[in-house]
């Protein structure tokens, strides 16, 4: 009897999802942590993940509308946004006559893979992020508009969802920059680190990566080729530099209340 053996690969891409969110820090490491650990197995999976598999990919993309687990919750914001995702993933092109100019056009144009469709969603994802975390950095050193909790809440409503707890790849996070905070009282920084911990599921724990003399910072997740010449997807996070918690700054900055 052969039933009480079975293969990683014949599991239910929702029981690998929940699998996934159980090893990832927070939702936006989903995908990349199946891409990271499943890949390099075999040539199977890897085909299977490029080109197959369309409903975990699915799934994943909906962890990234919210970057922390809620209580009880699986790191999705909704289910409209779910539903939302599967029905422009599910969405057909419209049919054209066929001619000489659309067969042309159509040996050039391929329908993206569902893993394509996911890599296109975390790239928003990580640009909305490293946007928001610029303007925030602009406020955070100004004198002139210095940082507020109506300027924070701003940001976050406009660039929303961001991946709150990922490192961007200048090696910032949003609670080290606001405790960075120049030019403004010591309650206005407490009342912004409260918003993104209570309200934003910000960690404490994640550090940003500090440049130092002579060393680079990358915390990016490579969601690419190789080359351009190469058909190998690479998929992997990386992260260089000394790390630096908000807490530290804190309380070099004695700053008892934060």
């Amino acid at each position: 009897m052969n039933e009480s053996t079975m293969n990683l690969s014949d599991l239910p891409d929702e029981i690998l999802h929940n699998i996934f969110t159980y090893t990832a820090d927070s939702p936006s490491y989903v995908g990349p942590c199946i891409c990271y650990q499943l890949r390099p197995l075999s040539k199977k999976w890897r085909d299977d993940l490029d080109n197959e598999r369309g409903n975990l990919w699915s799934l994943a993309t909906g962890n990234l509308s919210l970057d922390y687990w809620p209580r009880g919750g699986s790191g999705i914001a909704s289910k409209d946004d779910d539903a939302a995702l599967q029905e422009s993933g599910s969405r057909r092109p419209t049919k054209r006559p066929k001619n000489t100019t659309t067969n042309r056009r159509s040996a050039r144009i391929q329908p993206a893979s569902p893993l394509e469709k996911y890599k296109h969603a975390y790239n928003l994802l990580m640009s909305r992020t490293e946007t928001a975390l610029l303007e925030l950095t602009e406020h955070v050193h100004s004198s002139k508009k210095p940082l507020s909790f109506s300027i924070m809440k701003k940001i976050l409503k406009e660039f929303s969802p961001i991946a709150i707890n990922r490192r961007v790849r200048t090696g910032g996070t949003f609670l080290v920059e606001i405790c960075r905070s120049r030019h403004v009282q010591e309650s206005v920084i407490l009342k912004c680190v409260k918003l993104l911990i209570e309200e934003h599921g910000a960690n404490p724990n994640v550090p940003s990566a500090e440049v130092g003399q002579g060393l680079a910072s990358s915390t990016t997740l490579t969601l690419g080729r190789r080359s351009a010449a190469s058909s190998e997807v690479t998929c992997y996070t990386s992260s260089q530099g000394k790390e630096l918690y908000a807490i530290v700054i804190a309380a070099a900055r004695a700053m008892p209340t934060v």
